[in-house]
């Protein structure tokens, strides 16, 4: 079954997964560097409390390095289940 890109105002219809291929990847959606470094660094701490949920968050493949402030990659980063990160952006 097919359905819509999770990035508000895309058309694409994807077979799996969560966005279309021109948004998939974490550089097309504006993380660079320092995400990557941030997300490094969560990494190497776990296990962690999920910012959001507080459940703990024990593998890499679990873990977002979300934003403190919605979108603002200067006020720091903080541990997040990746659905725990998708429900706190739809609020």
């Amino acid at each position: 079954m097919r359905r819509p890109c999770l990035i508000p105002g895309c058309s694409s219809l994807i077979e799996s997964g969560k966005r279309c291929p021109i948004h998939g990847t974490r550089k097309a959606r504006g993380y660079g560097a320092a995400h990557e470094r941030a997300r490094r660094a969560l990494v190497n701490s776990l296990p962690l409390d999920c910012a959001y949920c507080g459940g703990i968050i024990t593998t890499p493949d679990h873990l977002v390095a979300a934003h403190v402030i919605d979108g603002n990659p200067t006020a720091g980063w903080m541990p997040s289940h990746p659905l725990c990160n998708e429900r706190a952006k739809r609020r």
